[in-house]
């Protein structure tokens, strides 16, 4: 089983979408969103993350403080050497 878990609710979702996750230890961890092109959007937490859930907001900016348009878009989250990707649908 792996050491991290990734969810994504509302999903599909119209202004923001809430991130929850789970992580087996303190370590750091990066929190970021891709386009279908595997673009990065935008980073939404960067840092030493505690042993537990969290949750995070992503408000459907993107790194520049603009509107991203409708599509499918990738919550990644890494922690150490482990990576879990969720698909994110924004529908405006």
């Amino acid at each position: 089983p792996s050491g991290i878990e990734l969810s994504a609710a509302p999903n599909p979702f119209s202004s923001r979408v809430m991130a929850s996750y789970t992580i087996d230890r303190s370590r750091h961890a990066r929190l970021s969103v891709y386009d279908v092109q595997g673009r990065l959007v935008r980073v939404i937490w960067d840092g030493l993350q505690t042993t537990g859930r969290h949750a995070v907001i992503w408000d459907g900016l993107d790194s520049h403080g603009r509107h991203v348009g409708s599509g499918i878009y990738f919550l990644r989250l890494e922690a150490g050497s482990q990576a879990v990707s969720r698909k994110a649908v924004f529908l405006r």
